[in-house]
């Protein structure tokens, strides 16, 4: 009888867990997708549409033709970083998920009891 009672718990957090790697995917996809809002950049991370120019302030002076390393020193979100930032969160979270679902789909399969 105890054995009955820890499969079927087994069970239930097996598709627990298979239910939140599931939503973990779908909100993944949704960061992939949400529009960015940011200067200089529109669209979502996928398919982003970069402004042709990009204005910006300092409040220290910089060299007339900045380098991208010179403008993050001063503190300037650039489109591609927004970019990137976001991307990289939405695979890390669909990752997540995805893991979720694989592993407690392997150790449910390896830990399932067939009929003599």
């Amino acid at each position: 009888m105890a054995e009955i009672r820890y499969n079927v718990l087994m069970r239930w957090v097996s598709r627990v867990i298979i239910g939140v790697g599931v939503v973990l995917v779908a909100v993944g996809l949704t960061v992939l997708l949400w529009p960015l809002h940011a200067n200089g950049v529109s669209g979502s991370a996928l398919l982003p549409h970069y402004a042709k120019e990009l204005g910006f302030q300092t409040s220290y002076a910089l060299p007339l033709h900045p380098t991208l390393g010179e403008l993050r020193l001063a503190g300037v979100r650039l489109p591609g970083d927004v970019v990137a930032h976001r991307r990289r969160l939405g695979e890390l979270v669909g990752g997540i998920g995805l893991a979720l679902v694989v592993v407690s789909s392997v150790f449910a399969a390896r830990h399932r009891r067939w009929p003599a």
